[in-house]
C-alpha cells in the first residue's frame, strides 16, 4: 500500500508539472506569435490584418457610409 502511494504522489508530480509547463509554453508562444486574420472579399485575397477588432469596426463604417 505504501509503495502505492508514493507511486501515485510521484505521478501526481509529473502531471502537474507536464501541466504546468503547457500552460507556460502556451503563454509565451500567445505573446510571441500574435494571430493574422487573412481578408478576403468575395473569395478574392485581399490582404492580412493583425487587429480583427479595428478591421471589423472599419468594414462597418464603410458600410455604414454607403447606405
Amino acid at each position: 500500500m505504501r509503495r502505492f502511494l508514493i507511486g501515485l504522489r510521484t505521478s501526481i508530480k509529473i502531471v502537474a508539472l507536464l501541466v504546468v509547463s503547457i500552460i507556460i509554453i502556451f503563454t509565451v508562444a500567445m505573446c510571441v506569435y500574435k494571430p493574422i486574420y487573412s481578408v478576403t472579399l468575395n473569395g478574392e485575397m485581399i490582404g492580412y490584418s493583425r487587429d480583427r477588432a479595428t478591421l471589423q469596426s472599419k468594414i462597418y463604417d464603410y458600410t455604414e457610409r454607403r447606405k
